[in-house]
Parts: C-alpha cells; sequence; structure tokens
C-alpha cells in the first residue's frame, strides 16, 4: 500500500500514471482524501513507494510517499489498515518538511507518534513495528530477549550489570543480543534505532500493565 502526494504534476494525470503502475501488477489505484493511492500485491512496501515516485517524477511531478504493508493487502479489514498506516507515514514525512521521500512505519520509527493524533492502535502499532519480532520469539519459545534489551538498555549497555541484574552468565547476555541483532538487523544498537527501542520497550510495558 503506497499513499503518495504530489507537487508539480497534474492530479489527474498522476492519478492516471498510478492506475498504469498499478495494473502492471494486478493492483488497484485512486484517489483518497487527496493522496494517491496504489494497493499491489508485493512482499516490499518500500518497493511500490519508490516505483510510485519514479511513475509520478515522469510527469515532472515530485511524489511525497508513505508505504505499508500486510499479509492480505487486498482484505477488506487490513486494506483499511493498511491505508490508514501509509496515509499516517505520508502525513509525517509532509509535517517533517522530508518532501520526495518515501517512507514504511520502520522508517519514521517514534515519530509518527510524536506527529499527530494517536490513539491505542497506533501505538500498539508502533510496538509491532519495533519490537514485534522479540516478542514473538519469547512467545514462542519463552526465552528473556525482552528483558535483556530492557536491562541492557537500563545499565547503559553494559554486559556484566545487565548479567548481574538477570543472573544470568554474561555469555547468556551475549548470545541474546545477538538474537536481537538476528531478529531486527544490523544497526539496531545506533541511537536513532536504540531510541525507538526504549520507547516501545516502555509503551509495550506500560501496556502489559
Amino acid at each position: 500500500m503506497a499513499a503518495a502526494t504530489v507537487d508539480g504534476a497534474d492530479r489527474h494525470r498522476a492519478s492516471r500514471a498510478a492506475v498504469a503502475l498499478a495494473r502492471r501488477s494486478s493492483g488497484l489505484a485512486g484517489e483518497h482524501r487527496g493522496a494517491v493511492v496504489v494497493v499491489v500485491p508485493s512482499e516490499d512496501p518500500r518497493q511500490v513507494g519508490d516505483d510510485l515516485r519514479a511513475a509520478l517524477a515522469e510527469l515532472g511531478g515530485v511524489a511525497t510517499v508513505g508505504v505499508a504493508g500486510t499479509s492480505d493487502a487486498l482484505h477488506g479489514d487490513r486494506l483499511v489498515t493498511a491505508h490508514d498506516e501509509a496515509r499516517r507515514c505520508l502525513d509525517t514525512l509532509v509535517r517533517l518538511g522530508r518532501r520526495g521521500a518515501v517512507s514504511d512505519p520502520a522508517g519514521l520509527g517514534v515519530a509518527r507518534l510524536l506527529l499527530g493524533d494517536n490513539d491505542r492502535e497506533h501505538v500498539t502499532a508502533f510496538i509491532e513495528a519495533t519490537i514485534g519480532p522479540v516478542r514473538a520469539w519469547d512467545e514462542r519459545r519463552r526465552t528473556g530477549l525482552v528483558a535483556t534489551l530492557e536491562e541492557w538498555f537500563a545499565s547503559g549497555g553494559h554486559l556484566k550489570d545487565t548479567a548481574s541484574a538477570l543472573h544470568v552468565h554474561p555469555n547468556t547476555v551475549t548470545q541474546r543480543l545477538e538474537r536481537v541483532g538476528e531478529l531486527l538487523g544490523a544497526g539496531w544498537r545506533e541511537p536513532e534505532r536504540s531510541l525507538d527501542l526504549q520507547l516501545a520497550l516502555r509503551l509495550a510495558r506500560l501496556q502489559d500493565g
């Protein structure tokens, strides 16, 4: 799912270009709430956004695009959810002044919560997008990755202090953090990502009571 605003191009031509793009992938396209919206089956929402931006650039326009994925994009309820998420990404990009950018929820992180109205569903979506794979791993395997992350951040990234707080060997902490890296991808310890992770962990803890 991709939702875009376009500067410098006729909106009718932009809509036609979006429809042509969607048809090539057996998808749908049109205008909704002032944005060009494209729904196509894809495992890479960012690529859909990049393709839409490129198609609109051929008209001489500059597109700002928010994208979101779903396991079943053409299902009614999931379609609505994906559209709302893509639109929130788009609105956040616009508020940030990132004209011509393409982003999914993960790319915007905490900014999605700081800019615009938020309810429990939006907070839950942020948590899922940020630490969902780690929570799912714990749930399936009854491990302690979430607790390890919480203590690791609380200790300022000190391995021995984390191990002491969890009453485990430092090697266990190292192994758990390596697993976190496999689940979240490279760069999760970088300042920008770690801020998102710490906020998501805190929000999840507050939600769980």
